[in-house]
């Protein structure tokens, strides 16, 4: 091998590295924070219409969204809880506050849309669930995902 080709596969021995894709960075611990979440979803019709009105419309977003948020905490007594309800025409509580994972992954892909959008009744019913089952000293948050205005 000539001289400069050496050269050349040399540089091309050290550069390659440098140019390759690092790797992710670690996942960021879950927040143990003492907390009541709520979290509110649009289940009306036009959810599954938004979003380009193809494949369910938003709802495999918003169920997305939603799961990632979960996994960003630490579910427990000790820790935080989370509910989830749901709307359209009416409001429902799907889950009341728990700490289980799997009952509120359950309860986010059941997620369907049909009906008019009634944000008004969902904060209600979030609210007032919240106030009823509420551990004193918890923080208190609502997160709500909808895709339009109250019909």
């Amino acid at each position: 091998m000539a001289p400069r080709a050496l050269l050349l596969l040399a540089l091309a021995t050290l550069v390659a590295p440098a140019l390759a894709t690092p790797p992710s960075p670690p996942r960021a611990p879950p927040c143990a924070a003492f907390l009541e979440l709520a979290i509110v979803l649009d289940e009306s019709g036009s959810i599954g219409n938004g979003c380009g009105g193809s494949g369910g419309g938003c709802v495999p977003a918003m169920k997305e969204f939603a799961h990632a948020i979960i996994d960003q905490f630490e579910l427990g007594e000790n820790a935080t809880r989370v509910s989830i309800t749901t709307f359209a025409s009416p409001a429902a509580v799907q889950v009341p506050r728990t700490a289980s994972s799997a009952t509120l992954d359950s309860a986010i892909n059941a997620l369907d849309s049909d009906g008019w959008t009634c944000i008004s009744c969902a904060l209600t019913t979030a609210y007032t669930t919240m106030d009823t089952e509420a551990r004193p000293g918890a923080g208190r948050a609502v997160l709500l995902l909808t895709d339009g205005e109250q019909t």
